[in-house]
């Protein structure tokens, strides 16, 4: 008779511990599966839905970076399809994220993404636009993006609001707005600027394994036509107008990593 009250009770408590189980889980979870370069400080509330005062990250360019308010709450639906899923929320004065992460055997998405990070993250990303010293924020929106590996799935919107490079000793260079249109496994692109000193305007695609091209134009803001023009004539044959024909090639990914 015990035996079979137990044998009851056992699951009733398995469930019970499973939907109260702490924040403090999740965090351990994290770090284990990300080798410790993920990591959930301070948190509180449940695994399901939870909320860390801090998110540490190490990225690519081995630097670790802090963040603050980062929440999570579980889809607990998605598991009837076979999938993970969590609304993730991040809102750090560097660096602002909201969406859903999918995880799957179609493999890990972000649903209806909208992020946006200073160029002192974006550099860590991306460690590569050192270089440039790149100044301003970053932004993307869109409805699905593919993150292992990283490639577009539905149309995006990317913006760089407030840009400004180290070597153009202009504060505003620009806000520009790019729309990315994928096409198989082609990526159609148009590129405008909404204000600025530096006009950028134009379009072109790339491929992954074959590379693209980007045509356009640059011209100076009547402002800033003297302090620009050694600008544009680097940039390519400016004409009558003023305007700095653009015509770049984009290799393909492998060729980028050389």
């Amino acid at each position: 008779m015990r035996l079979r009250y137990l044998l009851i009770l056992f699951p009733v408590l398995i469930a019970f511990f499973v939907a109260t189980a702490p924040a403090w889980l999740m965090a351990s979870l994290v770090a284990y599966a990300s080798d410790g370069r993920v990591q959930l400080e301070q948190p509180e509330g449940g695994f399901w839905k939870g909320h860390a005062a801090y998110i540490n990250v190490a990225f690519p360019d081995n630097s670790r970076q802090r963040l603050e308010n980062f929440s999570w709450d579980v889809l607990i639906t998605h598991l009837a399809r076979g999938q993970i899923a969590s609304q993730l929320l991040l809102a750090d004065k560097r660096a602002n994220a909201k969406g859903v992460i999918t995880f799957g055997s179609d493999g890990l998405f972000a649903n209806d993404l909208d992020a946006s990070a200073s160029a002192d993250i974006l550099r860590a990303i991306i460690p590569v636009l050192d270089a440039w010293k790149p100044g301003g924020t970053a932004a993307i929106k869109t409805s699905k993006l593919g993150l292992q590996p990283l490639h577009a799935i539905e149309p995006a919107t990317v913006q760089w609001n407030g840009a400004h490079l180290e070597m153009i000793q202009i504060p505003h260079l620009g806000d520009y707005e790019v729309r990315v249109f994928p096409e198989g496994e082609i990526l159609k692109f148009d590129l405008k600027t909404t204000s600025g000193a530096l006009r950028l305007t134009g379009g072109g695609q790339f491929a992954p394994k074959s590379g693209g091209e980007f045509r356009g134009e640059a011209m100076a803001a009547p402002a800033f036509t003297e302090q620009l023009a050694p600008i544009l004539r680097f940039m390519g044959p400016v004409n009558s107008n003023g305007a700095a024909t653009l015509s770049i090639r984009l290799p393909p990914l492998g060729e980028q990593r050389h």
